[in-house]
Order: C-alpha cells, then sequence, then structure tokens
C-alpha cells in the first residue's frame, strides 16, 4: 500500500481526491492539509511516498519546499495539481520534477494515469541496481505509443510493462523468450526487448542463456 497525502486549499478538492485515491485501492491517505507549513511539519515526523500538491497555496514556495524534503532526508514524490493556466506555472512546475502535472478539474480517469506513472517510477528506482541511458530516459521522459513502437490501438508505455510481468506471471515460473511475449502482446520484439532490459537492470526479471535449443543459443526471461 503507497502512502500519499494531500495538500490543497480547497477542502472539496482535497474531499474529491480521497476519493479517488480509495477507490483506487493502492494507497493509503495518510494526512489531508490546508496549508505547506502543516503538511511540512506532518514529514519531518512522518512519511508518505507521494504528495498531490495543490501549485498554488498562499503560503507555498517550491524552494522551501524542496530544501526541506532535502533536509530531511524524505523520498516523497509530487503530483502537482493547479487551476492556473499560464505558461510561468508550468515553467516552475517541470522545474521541481513532479511525476505529473494536472489542471484542475481532472477526471479520474487522468488521476490514475498519473497514480501509475508514480507507481511506475517507484518501482523502477527501487529494485534499480545500475543506470544506463535507457533506463534515465525512460524515467525522466514516459514513453508513448510513438516511442515503444506500438501499433495504433495497442498497448504502450508502462501498460506494456505491466502485460509482460502479467503474461510471465501466469507462465508458472517458466522461461520466456521475447518473441513469445511480444506474440502475445501484438508488439514488435524489439519493444518487448527493450522493456525486459529495462525490467532486468531493475531486479524485475532475470535474463539467462538457454544452450539447450539444439542451434544456436537464446536469451530467455523468468520472474525472480
Amino acid at each position: 500500500m503507497h502512502k500519499a497525502m494531500i495538500v490543497d486549499q480547497d477542502p472539496m478538492v482535497s474531499y474529491l481526491i480521497r476519493e479517488y485515491l480509495e477507490c483506487d485501492g493502492r494507497f493509503e491517505v495518510v494526512g489531508e492539509f490546508q496549508e505547506m507549513e502543516s503538511a511540512l511539519a506532518f514529514l519531518r515526523q512522518n512519511d508518505a511516498g507521494l504528495m498531490i500538491l495543490d501549485f498554488c497555496l498562499p503560503d507555498y514556495h517550491e524552494r522551501a519546499l524542496l530544501g526541506e524534503l532535502y533536509k530531511t532526508g524524505n523520498k516523497t514524490e509530487l503530483i502537482l495539481v493547479t487551476a492556473a493556466r499560464d505558461a510561468a506555472s508550468l515553467y516552475r512546475a517541470m522545474h521541481l520534477g513532479a511525476i505529473d502535472y494536472l489542471v484542475k478539474p481532472f477526471s479520474y480517469k487522468r488521476l490514475l494515469k498519473a497514480l501509475d506513472k508514480y507507481i511506475d517510477y517507484t518501482k523502477t528506482v527501487e529494485g534499480l541496481r545500475l543506470a544506463d541511458q535507457e533506463t534515465v530516459d525512460y524515467l525522466l521522459h514516459a514513453p508513448d505509443a510513438k516511442d515503444t513502437g506500438a501499433a495504433k490501438g495497442m498497448v504502450a508505455g508502462s501498460d506494456i510493462e505491466r502485460r509482460i510481468l502479467e503474461d510471465m506471471a501466469g507462465g508458472q515460473g517458466r522461461d520466456f523468450t521475447a518473441k513469445e511475449l511480444a506474440d502475445g502482446l501484438q508488439v514488435s520484439v524489439v519493444t518487448v526487448r527493450r522493456y525486459l532490459k529495462r525490467l532486468n537492470d531493475a531486479g524485475r526479471v532475470i535474463s539467462d542463456i538457454d544452450y539447450q535449443t539444439g542451434g544456436h543459443p537464446r536469451i530467455v526471461y523468468r520472474l525472480p
């Protein structure tokens, strides 16, 4: 269960976000706050992996927030929500390194997409043993269908990763080749290999070489 806190000056927005999180089922709301100072006081004594933050709080200053998170060593990621639509606000938000940026009013579907990005990001970072450029690029820029080579209408981004892991879990511990997984997902082998490499680097799948093929060796993958 992922611990989340909500910081929004509008009680109705805070209530709506809480309802969305409880409906999602993967998150526990550990605190709701209407001003930044009380939220930071909470973080000094408690952990929260995710802060869903109103970007326009009266007492909010991004430097103070980042300084506090750094000082406490708290690994809290941000999803920013705001009614502001100006370019300056977007620019400031991007410099905070937030997981996502939602413009009010936003739908449950759009918040769910942001939550999926957060979970995908944390799983990768927590399991990371080494980082190559592809892994860094993935963390900084969530892939879409254009990046993965998925055909129009097919799953893309974190959906491909989720489907790979689900298919492997359904195989009851057996080894898979990239081609077998690609055929099941109806995407290219190149795409699946990219995700398998990232999953392997993160320790979420294990790769091995199968020499018992009667021909050329092949790379196979299984769950840890």
